[in-house]
């Protein structure tokens, strides 16, 4: 769980550090539309199959990320992320594609990812994440994995 919360603590900081002037929408105080920019975020994290533990997989990714205003207020975010994470165990290159929603921003914040890893020595993995705002804490929704079906809540 520590690496996911460092995973969010980079994410947030990035996007913090990119984009300062995001609360005031894109065309200014009373703007409604969207702010488009690419950031790069470190990704360090680990991957579980069928429930166990299975690898530890980090490196740095591009996103593109959009943001959306109504009447100068953020209120929904949607990331896509490519790029390559390395296993530090195997040394497996992993090709990473996600797509991240995020809405109510500030409001009580709703988060849904959904990642895809396929390796260059043959593992893939499929895992959709939600996070709960009340709680500050991710939950693994569903996931997939070689030789297995994608599960709903079979994992934790």
């Amino acid at each position: 769980m520590k690496t996911k919360t460092l995973l969010l603590i980079c994410l947030f900081s990035g996007i913090g550090f990119t984009q300062l002037s995001a609360q005031d929408g894109p065309n200014g105080k009373n703007g409604t539309g969207a702010d488009s920019y690419w950031a790069t975020f470190g990704i360090v994290t680990d991957v579980y199959c069928n429930g166990q533990w299975a690898d530890y997989v980090e490196g740095y990714v591009s996103w593109h990320v959009v943001d959306f205003y109504k009447d100068g207020h953020k209120y929904k975010i949607i990331e896509e992320s490519k790029g390559e994470l390395t296993s530090i165990f195997t040394g497996e290159t992993f090709q990473i594609k996600e797509l991240d929603k995020l809405w109510n921003y500030g409001e009580g914040l709703n988060w849904i990812c959904h990642t895809y890893l396929k390796g260059d020595q043959g593992n893939h993995y499929m895992i959709d994440w939600l996070y709960d705002y009340t709680l500050d804490w991710w939950f693994i929704t569903k996931f997939g994995c070689p030789g297995n079906e994608m599960n709903n809540g079979k994992n934790d």
